[in-house]
């Protein structure tokens, strides 16, 4: 089927393009419990929009209820009209405060999920298991071993 004919062809052409512009977000932040580094929201959205704006594409991020709870719902619209749907990402918070920053942090992995950017470590799933955070590991403190040759 010709993009011409289907706009969902054309958005996806379009995210195609786009994603091909769009340089790898710099990590430049530090997450104090697992000290792995992680790109921040402002760092994806610069690295991101200008290749979305210049291929027609928009990204609506919105906080709201879904299913009785508050969840972060992500889609990506094109100038043609098509829309993709990124789906929902719960949100979880008490105070306001906690609620801005759970909305933060839904909408860099929500963007950097749709675009297919990599925005922090890889883990290798470690924080998904609980397990508590990594170790800081230090060398070993070993007494220097005497060779038998004194230094003067």
């Amino acid at each position: 089927m010709s993009t011409e004919a289907n706009p969902l062809a054309q958005l996806c052409a379009a995210l195609v393009k786009a994603r091909s512009e769009m340089p790898t977000p710099k990590k430049t932040a530090t997450n104090p419990h697992f000290r792995s580094k992680f790109a921040p929201l402002d760092e994806i959205i610069a690295c991101a929009m200008p290749a979305l704006n210049a291929n027609g594409i928009m990204v609506v991020q919105s906080p709201g209820i879904h299913e009785g709870e508050m969840k972060l719902h992500t889609s990506l619209a094109h100038v043609d009209g098509a829309a993709l749907d990124c789906g929902y990402y719960p949100i979880k918070g008490n105070t306001p405060q906690e609620l801005g920053s759970a909305i933060t942090y839904a909408r860099r992995y929500a963007l950097t999920a749709i675009l297919g950017l990599c925005a922090e470590d890889d883990d290798d799933g470690e924080a998904a298991e609980a397990r508590g955070s990594r170790p800081v590991v230090q060398p070993p403190k070993v007494a220097p071993k005497k060779l038998g040759v004194e230094i003067v």
